[in-house]
């Protein structure tokens, strides 16, 4: 059970979550942060728990430039003290069989069930439309998951 005074800091950090345009070019986001916000982020559901997403963190300012003609010479590229590029993984249904045979191995599926998820998977994803918009879905739960644990860190986005 979640208690009010949770309930208030979420929703603190929820509506306190805003689009940033400037950011201090000085600041250097330590690698333990990083990798904090990254393991909040993955933690977003994802369809068939196949985590359709990869991150790729850009901090070099001269990989930020290249950033910028893309992004469409937005300035905040090259300020933040990071840039997390969300990939969306269209063979992500690749991974069902790892994923479900290492809960059938840990006892917390049978095997009839692994079978069957992995038939679900297979049969959407043969779809290729299917996989861009799933991937592109949980992506956006994946960045929604990054932006608010930024916040709860201290950060803006």
């Amino acid at each position: 059970m979640v208690t009010s005074t949770q309930y208030d800091v979420f929703k603190e950090i929820m509506l306190s979550r805003a689009s940033v345009k400037r950011y201090d070019p000085n600041h250097v986001m330590p690698s333990e942060k990083i990798d904090e916000l990254l393991t909040l982020a993955a933690s977003a559901p994802s369809s068939w728990n196949l985590q359709h997403w990869r991150y790729l963190v850009i901090s070099k300012e001269e990989q930020k430039q290249k950033l910028l003609p893309i992004a469409f010479g937005q300035k905040q590229i090259s300020e933040a003290s990071i840039v997390v590029v969300i990939l969306g993984d269209l063979e992500s249904y690749r991974t069902a069989h790892q994923i479900y045979g290492d809960m059938v191995d840990q006892g917390l599926m049978t095997r009839e069930l692994r079978d069957s998820l992995i038939s679900q998977i297979e049969g959407a994803y043969a779809d290729k439309i299917r996989s861009q918009m799933d991937a592109t879905l949980n992506c956006g739960l994946t960045a929604m998951q990054l932006m608010l644990a930024a916040k709860s860190m201290g950060y803006d986005s």
